[in-house]
């Protein structure tokens, strides 16, 4: 096999496998978690949500910096429409994620008792809530999450171990506030996974165009308006600017003669 070949192999197997190992990992334990059926925590939403926040937070800490710790298909997404992660790779992604939510969900479905795992923390509206208003919902947890991911990532910034952290507590807000309305999928892989062992597909389609649309929205504005520039783009914004004030300037001057 030619050396090209061979590396590009390589970078494939280490995106790809941390994609699948975390997917699934995310599955086992997330579902333990929702089908627990704990106690609220002091007052608060399930806590589980607090739980779940912290696995997800030692996972990106644990294995992030091999594939970039997207582990969900709005991220993904997100980051091809931005131009951070090339569109085969991105596809790539999001089948190994997908593959790995119910890779995990057949492990829940074989290690918990049924009386118990139930449905297996499927994600499902609220008898009293409307298509339109969960489609909202879950775009709105979507926006915010990747906003979050967007701004913690941001090279320029340079936050460290505190990036992790900041996604974690993201997830856990999500899911305090939502939980009870949608589930707060905030991932469509792990609604996918659940939804194909425990076949429970009512209103899926939310839990896949809310949160990447959500994603895709929350990307672009960050990149486009709200990110950081290196020092030497703002000096060539700042010189095209005074360029256009002093050409707009010689107009007007010579129109008046």
């Amino acid at each position: 096999m030619p050396k090209t070949s061979q590396h590009f192999a390589r970078g494939v197997h280490r995106s790809v496998v941390p994609q699948l190992l975390r997917m699934c990992v995310d599955r086992i334990v997330g579902g333990w978690e929702r089908t627990n059926r704990c106690a609220d925590f002091f007052g608060l939403r399930p806590c589980w949500s607090w739980d779940h926040s912290g696995w997800l937070l030692k996972l990106f800490q644990a294995i992030g910096h091999v594939s970039g710790g997207h582990i969900n298909p709005a991220v993904t997404c997100a980051m091809m429409a931005t131009n951070n992660t090339p569109i085969i790779r991105g596809l790539l992604y999001i089948i190994v994620q997908c593959l790995g939510a119910v890779a995990g969900s057949g492990i829940l479905r074989a290690l918990t008792p049924n009386e118990i795992g139930g449905n297996l923390g499927t994600t499902l509206l609220h008898a009293d809530l409307s298509a339109p208003q969960a489609f909202g919902m879950e775009f709105f947890l979507g926006f915010i999450l990747l906003l979050v991911v967007f701004a913690v990532c941001d090279p320029l910034r340079n936050l460290g171990n505190n990036a992790p952290l900041a996604i974690g507590f993201a997830i856990l807000v999500g899911h305090l506030a939502a939980i009870p309305y949608t589930g707060s999928s905030m991932n469509p892989a792990r609604s996918f996974g659940s939804s194909v062992i425990s076949g429970h597909w009512e209103d899926h389609w939310i839990y896949w165009i809310g949160p990447i649309l959500g994603g895709i929205v929350a990307g672009l504005v960050y990149t486009y308006v709200f990110a950081m520039k290196a020092p030497h783009e703002e000096e060539v914004e700042r010189r095209t600017e005074v360029f256009i004030f002093n050409f707009e300037v010689y107009i007007i001057q010579t129109s008046r003669k």
